[in-house]
Order: C-alpha cells, then structure tokens, then sequence
C-alpha cells in the first residue's frame, strides 16, 4: 500500500516531496521525530504501534503535522477516534487516487493558510512590541529629560495604560550608570559602543527578579527606572556592584574605563519618580567632585552651598561680554581662568553648581555672539558643549572645554568679519580688472562700494598690501605687455589702451615696473621668440 500511495501520486505537481516511507508504528514515529514531516500518511492497522497510538505520540511531538489514515476498516468508532486525535481525513480502501489528491491540495491550502495567519500573527505581534517599546522610550525620555514636560498629572495605572508600561505597586528608583573614558573625545562611536554594552550589561543583571525595568540611554549617563519590592531592594546595591565590576572587565577594549553607579532615591509614590531621576543626575554631576568607580548615594545640597552668582558677578559678566564683543580672546581667557581657580578655591562647590556657572558663561558667550553677528551659527554650541561637559571627570576638564569653545566662537566671528571686510576690497579689484583702462579713482571706487575714502584706502592695503594706486598700475602694466606682444600697436596707442594718455608718464611707469621701457620690452619679446 506505501509504495502504491508513493506511486500513484504526482507529487511534484502538487508541490510535495516524500521524504519517508516506513511500514511499522514505531518506525514511522522514529521517522517523523527525524524528518518533521508536514504531513503523514497511515494505516490503522500495522505491526508494533497502530496508527491510532502512533498519531497521539506524534502530536505530542508536534500538533502542527496533518495526518490522514486510509484504512479497510469501515466502523463508526475507528473514525471518531481518528477524528478525536485530530487526523485531517478519513479514507477507506480501495484507495481512490483522486479522492487522495483532493484531500492533499485542501491540506496544502490549509497550510498556507495557517502560515499566513501566523505570520500576520507574528508581524502584528512584533509591531505591537515595537510600539510598545516606542511608548515606553518616550516615557523615559520626558522623565529624563528637563526639556520635556512629565506627565506627572497620571497615576500608575493611567501611565500603563497610556504608555504600554506594566508598573506594580511597590518600591521605584532612579539609578544611572555612568561610564567614562578619555578616548570618547575623538572616538564617539568607541563611546557609543561602550554606552550599548552598558545598558545591555545592566538590563541582564537588573531584570531578572525586578517588578519592572525600563532603560534609556543619554549623555549623562544610561538611567534605570527599576520597580521592585522590598526583597530585591535589599539586593540592589549588590547587583549594581556587580554591574560595575562587570563593565570594568571591558577594559580589554577600553583600557581607562570608569564606572560610576549614580543612585536616586527610593519611594513607593509613584508621583515622585522624577524626582529621583534628578538625585540620580545631581549624583552624575558630584562625580566630579566626589571621584569615580564607585557608587554615590543620594546627594544632599548643604544649606550653605556656593550659587551661580557667587562665582559669576554681574560686573565681571558684563566684563566678559564686553571682551568677548571685541574679540579679545587672550583677556576672555584671562577672565575664564580667575572664574576656574575661584571654583578650585570654593570649598563647598559641587557639581550642579559648576553645571550651572558652565551653562551661564557658554549663554553669555552665545549672547554675545548674536550680537555682534547675527551670520554666525550659534545654534548647535550650547548643546556640543552639554555633551562635552557630561564626558569631563574634572573641573580642569570642564574649563579646558570652556576654553576651547569661546576660542572657537570668537573665531568664527573674527572669519566672518574678515570675510565681510574682504568682500568690498574682491569687488573693487574686479572692479579694477575690468574698467582698468578707465580714468578710475579712489574717490570714485570708495563711493561706489559705500565707504569713506580714507576708511576705503586703508583697508584696500589691509586686504592688498600695496596702496590703491599701486594696485591699479600693476593691472595696467600687465595688460599693456599683453598688447605689446600679442597686437601690432604703436606705444602710444597702447598707452591709451590701458588708461594712460600721457605717453612719458606711461613709459616712466612701465620702465619702473618691469625694468625696460615699452619699446625694449617689444624687442626683447620678439627676440626671445
């Protein structure tokens, strides 16, 4: 009967292979274990295992595989009982090969079917997950982040439901895990490799045992809102020591790096979450001060804390801009490096508040910038500088970047006023080589570009080096060698050419310029050639 099924069939037509044909039960199960067929074939009756056995073993193995039982027995209860066992069709003998064929297409078409239907399934499932992910990245995004605004208006439920979170009751906290090495200033994507490995590093030690765990990679740091009970808050500390020893085994890729564990506090009122995100950043900020590669705590502001104001006055604020309005770099960096030793010297300084005086100068660097330019670009500096200051581990550090970006502000604007000042003196010259044979003068010139006539001449020699009449000649005399040589025109008629009418004056001219007067010129041009 197997090879008389294997025969009659046309399989390929149908798009199926045979890949077994077995005569026993318990050989027909060791081949379906192995082959993972999509469907099988079977009798009821055949040595060891039946065919009613062999289908339930095989469905315990796989349900998806489709059996069909062709049998000689026409009794009732062998068909429910196939049916029950979820065979897909029941055929009596003598086989009738149509029949047979009918029942393998709708099988086929089943199949598909059920591929579809999964696929769809599992496409809707993947795109629900990302979405989901999306959400709930964008929750974290307006807790991190000061610019955003937090929907603290929402309780927990109203915040799982909005943003596909799934929050417990219990404990919440902030941590951020923070890494530093010095090669991230010219390798970002050595940094933002180590930034991945971090985040991955930690959700794999974090995750397990917590209520809920959602991370968010940024400039300050990767933070972790973990929610928890108050078993694995027990834990915690040790599990973060953990994180941090395993991050410090990266140094076989990055040799100098630190990592500093950034703790926010704990609460049970869902409210206050972001208010332990920034304890979690003020501790992200004191790393500066209170060192590296180990864990901070929640910070506390002694009542005594030095302000912004106390380093910045207004008067050597307004002396800074004032500097920097003429482009003095060398007293800016003056005034930068007594603000810097007035931070080393202040002995309760902490990071939020050197974040703080950062932020007031690099604004009152860019305030000065626009008003002495409104061409310069000052819209990405604020931000460059941010993330600059987030990667520096001391005070050095934090004003050495100060430093470089009022040099490279005041730069830009020192180009952009040269170019402006060069951009009338190119016109004038162009200006020159076209109407050079014109009765031109600096009078004239200086007009015609907007300019006062002694302003003009001086930055005409500025830009040039040499004086305006000087210029003028220069271009003359060069297109008079030009006729010289190239037309048949008597020196005169060259001479009114190039704008000179007095002959004696344009051959004195020509003589000092070149070294021979215009007719020894001519000579000398057609000899050499």
């Amino acid at each position: 009967m197997c090879r008389l099924i294997e025969n009659v069939i046309d399989w390929e037509a149908l798009g199926l292979q045979v890949i077994g044909v077995v005569n026993d039960g318990d050989a027909a199960l060791q081949a379906i274990r192995v082959q993972q067929p999509d469907i099988v074939i079977t009798d009821i009756r055949m040595p060891g295992m039946d065919g009613l056995a062999l289908i339930e073993k095989a469905k315990e193995m796989d349900e998806e595989i489709a059996f069909v039982i062709i049998s000689g027995h026409r009794q009732f209860e062998y068909a429910r009982n196939a049916m029950r066992y979820g065979v897909e069709d029941y055929l009596l003998k003598p086989l009738d090969e149509d029949e047979l064929s009918d029942i393998l297409t709708k099988l086929i078409h089943k199949k598909e079917n059920r591929r579809e239907s999964q696929n769809r399934e599992a496409s809707l499932h993947k795109q629900i997950e990302a979405d989901s992910r999306r959400m709930q990245r964008t929750f974290m995004e307006h807790l991190v982040d000061d610019t955003k605004k937090f929907p603290g208006h929402l309780n927990m439920d109203e915040v799982n439901q909005e943003y596909c979170c799934s929050f417990l009751p219990g404990v919440f906290q902030v941590v951020i895990i923070k890494a530093d090495i010095s090669e991230h200033k010219e390798n970002r994507e050595a940094y933002q490799l180590l930034v991945n490995q971090v985040q991955k590093l930690t959700e794999n030690e974090l995750r397990p045992g917590a209520k809920k765990l959602l991370s968010y990679p940024t400039i300050e740091g990767v933070y972790f809102l973990i929610n928890m009970d108050e078993e694995y808050e027990r834990e915690l500390r040790k599990k973060l020591k953990i994180v941090r020893t395993r991050i410090c085994t990266l140094r076989d890729l990055f040799w100098d790096i630190n990592a500093t564990v950034c703790m926010g506090n704990t609460t049970t009122d869902f409210s206050q979450i972001r208010e332990s995100a920034k304890e979690a950043k003020r501790a992200v900020l004191n790393r500066i001060f209170l060192g590296l590669n180990h864990t901070i705590g929640i910070y506390k502001k002694q009542t005594s804390s030095i302000t912004v104001r106390d380093i910045i006055s207004a008067q050597l604020k307004n002396g800074l801009q004032e500097r920097i309005e003429v482009l003095d770099d060398t007293e800016v960096r003056r005034l930068l490096d007594s603000i810097y030793q007035t931070v080393l010297r202040a002995f309760d300084m902490d990071g939020e508040v050197l974040y703080g005086v950062s932020l007031e100068l690099m604004d009152t660097l860019l305030f000065s910038l626009r008003k002495i330019s409104q061409e310069v670009d000052v819209t990405d500096r604020r931000e460059v500088f941010i993330n600059r200051f987030f990667m520096c581990t001391s005070v050095e550090e934090v004003f050495r970047q100060l430093m470089e970006a009022f040099t490279e502000g005041i730069g830009a604007v020192a180009e952009i006023q040269a170019q402006a000042e060069s951009k009338p003196i190119r016109k004038a010259k162009k200006y020159i080589q076209d109407y050079y044979y014109e009765a031109l003068k600096l009078d004239d010139i200086s007009a015609m570009l907007g300019f006062n006539t002694s302003y003009f001449s001086g930055l005409f020699k500025k830009e040039t080096g040499e004086n305006f009449s000087d210029y003028l000649a220069q271009v003359r005399i060069s297109q008079a060698k030009q006729l010289l040589i190239q037309e048949d025109m008597g020196v005169s008629d060259v001479a009114a050419e190039v704008g000179y009418q007095d002959l004696k004056h344009f051959s004195k001219l020509f003589k000092r310029l070149t070294g021979l007067n215009p007719s020894e010129f001519r000579k000398l041009y057609q000899k050499l050639s």
